[in-house]
């Protein structure tokens, strides 16, 4: 399994480091990496990198308190593709975690898991990478 990489929008104007101006924003990672299911998001994976890269904002009050690590969410892909039961298993604060739990209750209807051709409820982890060091984490996927 390969994680994708997709980012959460930022303001440069509250970055205390030297950026292209010309630009409105700048991206900070996070590392998205669902682990082995049969339930498919719409499109695959590279999908739901783009859907939570146009979701996730990083919260200024995590920026402000220099607050990075994994989210950790769970939840269940029922049997009409409807996302439920959304919970929180590890949360790093600083709003990223209600930010990541609102990602996910939003996701549009995933294709269900199939067992025997019935489509049948399925359990899903995300792991949610928020980090403002964006040259380490790229390097690391290389």
């Amino acid at each position: 399994m390969i994680p994708s990489l997709v980012y959460g929008q930022e303001d440069i104007d509250s970055l205390d480091i030297d950026l292209d101006l010309s630009e409105d924003s700048v991206d900070f990672p996070i590392i998205i990496d669902c682990f082995p299911s049969i339930a498919d998001f719409p499109d695959g994976q590279d999908s739901l990198g783009a859907y939570l890269e146009r979701t996730i904002i990083y919260p200024d009050s995590a920026k402000e308190m220099k607050i990075s690590g994994i989210v950790y969410v769970s939840f269940v892909v029922e049997q009409d593709g409807s996302i439920s039961r959304v919970k929180l298993l590890r949360g790093i604060g600083g709003g990223c975690d209600e930010v990541a739990l609102e990602a996910i209750r939003n996701m549009p209807k995933w294709e269900p898991e199939k067992l025997g051709g019935v489509p049948t409820a399925a359990e899903m982890n995300i792991p949610i990478k928020f980090s403002l060091d964006t040259t380490e984490d790229k390097d690391s996927l290389e």
